[in-house]
């Protein structure tokens, strides 16, 4: 049987052809376990149990433990993992640092016991299956005094709202929820709720996911200027991130108005993510390239990646009018959404002059019916920026000061 004495970290299927060797593969020197359990019969869910619970005696410095799924069939669905986990924690409340549990369907008495256990946790990820459950979940978390990042994922975001209502973290600055609904109608009770549980002066990384699971195409539509307000005392803000999966589509209603309050209020900003995932036939954005984007970096210079929606139809002219562009190192990515363009040469040449380092992204890329055309003119955008981008520095490192050629005639592109 392979032996591996300095293995650190192992991620493994509990599958019934694999469990046998897993004992094997964990040693002292396990510090990062990941497992996948999907539906095992007996007798490999006992065996999976056993494998769970001799966790602490057999890798003693065990610092992170994420079990993805539940499912072994039985009269008590998940019983084996509940018990194990809650077994396993016993013996690592002083060395487990980080849990995710998020995909597991657990009890939610199992989770608080759990917790109560675990002293040592900065990073965890739970389901909260009803709202019923939240003020009992909140007992345990608020024991877990080293907790800095919180994942939950709910049926509803309003769960998750009432949770962080009812609990105080001190310590706590990255919050990520998960959710099955809807996410408009809440995010002002939840940026409300942050504020009380976490305060405005702390917070620095907030992510909603909206993961439907509908047979049918969900669309959210929200309106930045109410929904984001409460979002805003966040002065500490560096990532903001609204988005869904291919089943659930967000209509995000973003002026120039709010984008001015949300740079005023999150000058450390890195990476800000709320673009439209859903096209809307001839629906123009509300945000220029220029002034809205140019205004965006100038009031959070720091920002590494952006996915907003930007109307790029203006003119060259519009393009090439106005004071000059200063460079911005740090914009790596750009998302663009569902902007359109009508002069890509143009346009890569201006990006690539003004942010030397930047890769585009599109969500028309790949289209094959009513968005094929946008598709090709935004891969000639990625194509000419990508031979720009090597002219500019091949360009910049040969003058002095770094500067770039003034004679080029880029009107004509």
């Amino acid at each position: 049987m392979l032996a591996l004495p300095h293995l650190t970290s192992l991620e493994t299927d509990l599958h019934p052809e694999v469990l046998p060797c897993i004992g094997t593969l964990l040693t002292p020197k396990i510090e990062r376990f990941k497992v996948r359990a999907g539906v095992l019969g007996e007798p490999s869910g006992t065996h999976a149990q056993h494998l769970l619970e001799s966790l602490p005696a057999i890798s003693p410095a065990l610092q992170s433990l994420v079990i993805e799924h539940s499912g072994w069939t039985g009269a008590d669905t998940g019983g084996y993992l509940a018990s194990s986990i809650i077994k396993a924690s016993e013996g690592l409340s002083a060395t487990l640092s980080h849990l995710d549990v998020v995909e597991c369907v657990i009890e939610t008495t199992a989770v608080r016991h759990l917790l109560s256990m675990t002293q040592s946790l900065v990073y965890l990820a739970v389901r909260i299956s009803a709202s019923s459950e939240s003020s009992l979940l909140a007992c345990a978390v608020t024991s877990c005094r080293s907790l800095q990042r919180l994942a939950l994922r709910v049926e509803n975001l309003g769960t998750a709202a009432e949770f962080m209502e009812t609990v105080r973290m001190d310590n706590v600055h990255n919050f990520h929820a998960i959710t099955k609904s809807d996410p408009g109608p809440n995010l002002v009770r939840l940026g409300k709720a942050l504020q009380r549980s976490i305060g405005a002066a702390k917070l620095e990384n907030v992510a909603v996911d909206w993961d439907a699971v509908s047979d049918r195409v969900a669309v959210s539509t929200i309106p930045a200027r109410q929904s984001f307000a409460p979002f805003l005392p966040f002065n500490r803000l560096e990532s903001f991130i609204i988005r869904s999966t291919a089943k659930s589509h967000l209509s995000i209603d973003l002026d120039s108005d709010t984008l001015r309050k949300m740079v005023f209020s999150w000058p450390h900003l890195r990476y800000l993510n709320i673009v439209r995932t859903m096209p809307y036939g001839t629906w123009v954005p509300g945000l220029k390239f220029k002034p809205d984007l140019i205004d965006l970096l100038a009031g959070c210079p720091n920002l590494n990646s952006i996915a907003l929606d930007f109307d790029f139809t203006c003119d060259a002219e519009q393009l090439l009018t106005g004071p000059p562009l200063h460079q911005h190192q740090s914009l790596v990515h750009l998302n663009v959404g569902y902007g359109v363009v009508q002069k890509p040469k143009l346009l890569a040449a201006i990006l690539s002059d003004t942010f030397p380092k930047i890769v585009v992204h599109s969500k028309w890329f790949g289209w094959t019916d009513e968005g094929v055309y946008n598709g090709r003119v935004w891969a000639e955008v990625d194509e000419c920026l990508r031979v720009m981008s090597v002219l500019r520095q091949q360009e910049r490192s040969r003058m002095p000061g770094g500067s770039s050629i003034k004679e080029i005639d880029i009107s004509r592109l």
